[in-house]
């Protein structure tokens, strides 16, 4: 799958009346498209920013980024909310993993998102009570995630793969596992 239209092809309604499957493909190719533009790359950190909190207008702050430092590093849920807010609008609030899920609310669970991030880090680093069962195992559907991200040696192509993974499943998810597409 390659990103060639500059159009989203899942963005043909308003924001407000597209389904959450279709926004969660929608967020993946933008993702894909700002990858393309090398406006994000996969790495570590949140765009390179030390402190975000309380700025009167993040959508700005990351663009300022973006034009002096040629692109934003960040990692899997730090690239799907700067590129959420760089589409959609401004963010105001600490830049942090809670506020990430509650901006993600309606759309990706917060499963969804620390799979996402489990597959990208190539473990089960955050919310180890989520990914692991009552008495501490990892889960399986994390041991695929995990092993997903594995199978690319590069942040950036994992998180490609992590991002064409959600578009190509029938519900816009990430489980983990390659799928087929006829």
């Amino acid at each position: 799958m390659k990103i060639k239209e500059e159009k989203n092809p899942y963005n043909t309604k308003s924001w407000s009346r597209m389904s959450a499957i279709n926004k969660r493909k929608s967020i993946a190719w933008d993702v894909l498209f700002q990858m393309k533009l090398k406006n994000v790359k996969a790495g570590t950190g949140y765009c390179s920013i030390e402190s975000i909190s309380n700025r009167k207008d993040t959508k700005k702050h990351i663009e300022d980024v973006i034009s002096s430092e040629r692109s934003c590093y960040s990692c899997a849920m730090g690239t799907l909310m700067t590129v959420e807010i760089l589409n959609r609008n401004s963010f105001k609030g600490a830049w942090k993993d809670v506020h990430i899920i509650k901006r993600f609310d309606g759309i990706f669970s917060e499963f969804q998102l620390r799979l996402i991030e489990a597959a990208y880090e190539k473990a089960s680093m955050y919310s180890a009570n989520m990914l692991r069962d009552k008495i501490g195992n990892v889960l399986p559907i994390t041991k695929k995630a995990i092993r997903f991200g594995y199978k690319y040696v590069y942040s950036e192509q994992r998180l490609k793969g992590i991002m064409k993974n959600i578009i190509k499943d029938e519900k816009g998810l990430f489980l983990g596992v390659d799928i087929k597409t006829k």
